[in-house]
């Protein structure tokens, strides 16, 4: 068995502009996080469709599309405090900040989501 959306998916989606476009699928990533995909069935007929019929495919595709390097920010790096990435929570040795093009948003050095 394994989780119907994954911790990295989950998060990388709902921290992009194209969850606007899915309010069904968003309130299911925010109250269904752990459901394993053998649970399938017990989705209502739309939820199914989602999932089997590629739209989860096309959104998971497009969302990391959305998202580049933070180019004004420079890398750091801290050997003693390693912190984990916000959208996969991977530990990370070498701090790349990103942003997000269509929402202007980044992540700054005290890890919190700012709004431009």
């Amino acid at each position: 068995m394994s989780r119907l959306v994954t911790e990295k998916e989950r998060n990388l989606i709902l921290n992009s502009d194209i969850i606007k476009d899915y309010p069904k699928f968003k309130a299911f990533l925010e109250n269904t996080p752990t459901l394993d995909d053998s649970e399938i069935d017990i989705l209502d007929k739309d939820m199914r469709n989602f999932f089997t019929g590629g739209i989860f495919n096309a959104v998971k595709g497009k969302a990391p599309k959305e998202w580049e390097v933070d180019k004004s920010k420079t890398v750091e790096t801290n050997e003693e405090e390693i912190k984990n990435c916000q959208i996969c929570n991977h530990p990370i040795k070498n701090l790349y900040y990103i942003k997000n093009k269509v929402l202007l948003i980044r992540y700054d050095e005290n890890r919190s989501q700012i709004r431009k």
